[in-house]
């Protein structure tokens, strides 16, 4: 069986989501925020590029520029949601200066990151068990892998994401990682700011634990099983996700709860 990191997220998060995204086939256009993170990829993926081919950074008004034209040309299909409506124009150059400063605020850490792999897909096999997952790494480096989120709050970061990504660093080197490591470049309204997560590839990782979750999912989407996300779940509110009003258990459930408490 063949399966992707994406699809596996989109269940862990919410079951009901993975139901209208993959099995109804019912997708809708990214949100502004999604824009920003997919134009900030873009842009340093290219840089990495360059990197990997003649070792050199490009400069960073250029990075400025393409970052530019790539959120430009996305932001013309875009969702916005119920709270956004109005604001349009605000929210539009609120988070292309957002974006811009992130991508300044990002790269003295990019000089000093030496690529093996920039955003290259593997098809990875996992040993015994009769499965691969589709993975790609924002960034493979000499001691380990490196991912950037682009946020709007501080948050916990899920390392199994990492772990996932563990399988092709051992692909393309011959030996686990040395370091598991998350950027999160976060941008408030009155600031931008980076923090680094970073787990002992050698000691934390436990793949194995990782693949029995990854056949629990399998399992349960083949026997047809969509357990919808917590109603306290960043996931599950109007902003988040795209299925919220014509989701049972989004808005609807939401309201009652809202009755109850009145």
């Amino acid at each position: 069986m063949v399966v992707s990191y994406s699809r596996l997220n989109r269940y862990r998060l919410c079951g009901i989501s993975y139901y209208f995204h993959y099995i109804l086939g019912k997708k809708y256009p990214p949100t502004i925020g999604m824009i920003l993170g997919t134009a900030f990829h873009d842009t340093y993926k290219l840089n990495f590029k360059q990197k990997l081919a003649i070792n050199e950074d490009m400069p960073v008004e250029n990075l400025e520029k393409i970052f530019v034209k790539k959120y430009d040309k996305l932001v013309k299909k875009v969702r916005w949601s119920p709270s956004q409506i109005g604001k349009e124009e605000e929210l539009l150059e609120f988070h292309k200066n957002k974006g811009l400063k992130l991508v300044k605020l990002f790269y003295p850490i990019a000089q000093k990151l030496i690529p093996l792999s920039a955003e290259d897909k593997y098809r990875v096999k996992i040993p015994k068990e009769n499965l691969e997952i589709i993975i790609r790494p924002d960034l493979i480096v000499c001691d380990g892998i490196i991912d950037f989120k682009t946020k709007t709050r501080k948050s916990v970061p899920d390392f199994n994401q990492l772990l996932l990504y563990s399988f092709a660093y051992k692909e393309l080197c011959k030996k686990p990682p040395k370091h598991l490591t998350f950027y999160d470049l976060i941008y408030t309204k009155t600031k931008e700011y980076i923090l680094k997560h970073s787990i002992d590839g050698n000691v934390d990782a436990q793949p194995e634990i990782l693949i029995q979750e990854v056949k629990a999912i399998l399992k349960a989407i083949k026997n047809k099983i969509f357990f919808p996300a917590q109603p306290n779940s960043w996931k599950c509110s109007a902003e988040y996700c795209e299925y919220y009003d014509e989701c049972l258990y989004g808005k609807r459930r939401h309201e009652t709860y809202q009755r109850i408490e009145e």
